[in-house]
């Protein structure tokens, strides 16, 4: 059991090493200057030298490399170069809203799933069998991505049953918190519950 877990470990801290070469390799490959994108319009030498000299560019490939690992780890993500808020903050705000939509997706999928396999099994060799089963299969098959798209594109923007993007906590009621942007119908029901 002990090499099985030292066997592992060794894996894993292999494919972590690669997965940084890998993406700090990605990051080098694009094509043209950081430093002339991050000077803008203004294409002073002595702005560009000085962003260069600030962002380490001037520096080898393999000290560039070692800096971005052990920023890593120390939990230094770099900055956005969007919005200019350190990454670490961004992913902080974004990881509750993950995790919640993570755990109601587990949940919908355990039910259905219990559900389904419950149907198949009471109801073995029938119709209502073949139908647990094609469901089950279909939801394995269809990717998540292309599914919350056509979702996405029926419910909200065709039926407009629902908003098309936001997000509204589990705990509150989503046509209370209703915006003036989001969908005729859900803005119709706030109106009328108000009223």
């Amino acid at each position: 059991m002990r090499t099985y877990l030292l066997n592992r470990l060794w894996q894993s801290a292999v494919t972590l090493v690669l997965a940084t070469v890998v993406v700090f390799a990605g990051v080098r490959a694009l094509p043209g200057d950081p430093a002339l994108a991050f000077a803008g319009e203004e294409r002073d030498p002595a702005a560009i030298a000085a962003i260069r000299e600030d962002l380490g560019l001037n520096d080898s490939v393999l000290v560039q490399y070692w800096r971005f690992v052990t920023a890593a780890v120390q939990g230094d993500l770099g900055t956005s170069t969007r919005t200019g808020i350190p990454v670490a903050e961004m992913i902080g705000v974004a990881l509750p809203v993950t995790i919640e939509l993570a755990l109601l997706a587990l949940l919908v999928a355990i039910v259905l799933g219990v559900a389904a396999g419950v149907v198949a099994a009471v109801r073995r060799g029938r119709p209502a069998e073949w139908l647990a089963n094609g469901l089950a299969l279909l939801g394995l098959s269809v990717p998540n991505f292309w599914l919350g798209l056509v979702g996405i594109l029926y419910l909200s923007v065709g039926l407009g049953l629902f908003p098309a993007s936001g997000f509204v906590p589990f705990g509150q009621d989503p046509v209370a918190t209703c915006t003036t942007s989001c969908c005729p119908r859900w803005c119709w029901a706030r109106a009328s519950r108000r009223s």
